[in-house]
C-alpha cells in the first residue's frame, strides 16, 4: 500500500477588507481546486492588520464607518482619479475570476473579524477558518454583508461551527476568556509578519520554505502548488 503523499502546508497572511487579498484568495482557491490538491492543502490563515488605527465600528456597524474611498483620499492622501485606477483594476481582476466587486465599502479596524477568524480556527478547525473568511470577504466585496456588525460575525461564525457561546462572547465581549485568547493568537500572527519582513499582503508561504509575496493569479498558483505537490 503506497504512503499518503504529505500535505501542502500553506501559512496565508491576510486581511479580510483587503481587495488583493480577496483576488488572491479566489484565485488560490480555484488553483488548489483545478490541481486536485482539497484533500493535501493544509491551509492556516494569519492575522494582519492593514491599518491598525483604523476607526473602530460602533453600533451602526459599517454604516458608521468612513467609506474605502473616503480613507483612501483623507488617510492615505491618493487622488480621485489614483484611487478610481486602482478601483478599475482590481473590478477587472473580480470580473475574471467571476466574482463581484462593489467600488464602495466601509472601512473600519478589521481587530474584531480577525479575532473571530482565529477563534474559529481554533476550535472549528482550519477548514472552518477558510470558509468563515471567504464567507466575509465574499459578503463584504459584493455589498451584501455588513461584516462590522458584531450580530453578523456572530451568526456567520455559527455557521461554521462556532459555539454559540463562543460567538456570543466574541460579540459581547473582546476582553471575555475566548476573546482573549483569540486576540493573543491575532497579536502573535501580527508580530510573526514583522519579524519575517511581511509589509504588505496577501503573503502566502508554502511549506514553511518559499514565501509568494502579493495576489497571484490562477496560473501561478496552480504552478507553485506543482512544484510542491510533486
Amino acid at each position: 500500500m503506497a504512503d499518503a503523499p504529505e500535505p501542502i502546508l500553506l501559512d496565508l497572511w491576510a486581511d479580510i477588507v483587503c481587495p488583493w487579498c480577496y483576488v488572491g484568495r479566489v484565485a488560490l482557491d480555484r488553483a488548489i481546486s483545478e490541481e486536485g490538491l482539497e484533500g493535501r492543502v493544509h491551509r492556516t490563515l494569519h492575522s494582519f492588520e492593514l491599518d491598525p488605527d483604523a476607526p473602530v465600528a460602533g453600533p451602526d456597524g459599517g454604516a458608521g464607518l468612513p467609506t474605502n474611498t473616503e480613507y483612501l483620499r483623507e488617510k492615505v492622501g491618493l487622488s480621485p482619479e489614483q484611487i478610481a485606477e486602482g478601483e478599475d483594476r482590481l473590478r477587472a481582476l473580480a470580473d475574471s475570476l467571476g466574482v463581484p466587486y462593489v467600488d464602495v465599502r466601509p472601512s473600519g479596524s478589521t481587530r474584531s473579524l480577525h479575532r473571530f477568524l482565529q477563534a474559529v480556527q481554533a476550535t472549528v478547525g482550519h477548514a472552518a477558518a477558510a470558509s468563515f473568511f471567504a464567507a466575509l470577504q465574499d459578503g463584504y466585496f459584493s455589498g451584501t454583508l455588513d461584516i462590522f456588525d458584531p450580530v453578523v460575525l456572530a451568526e456567520q461564525a455559527r455557521a461554521v461551527g462556532l459555539p454559540a457561546g463562543d460567538a456570543a462572547q466574541l460579540a459581547a465581549e473582546p476582553t471575555s476568556p475566548v476573546g482573549e485568547k483569540a486576540e493573543n493568537v491575532v497579536s502573535h500572527d501580527i508580530a510573526t509578519a514583522r519579524q519575517i519582513g511581511v509589509r504588505g499582503v496577501p503573503y502566502l508561504v508554502v511549506d514553511r520554505q518559499f514565501a509568494a509575496p502579493g495576489a497571484q493569479d490562477v496560473a501561478a498558483y496552480r504552478q507553485l502548488l506543482r512544484r510542491f505537490a510533486d
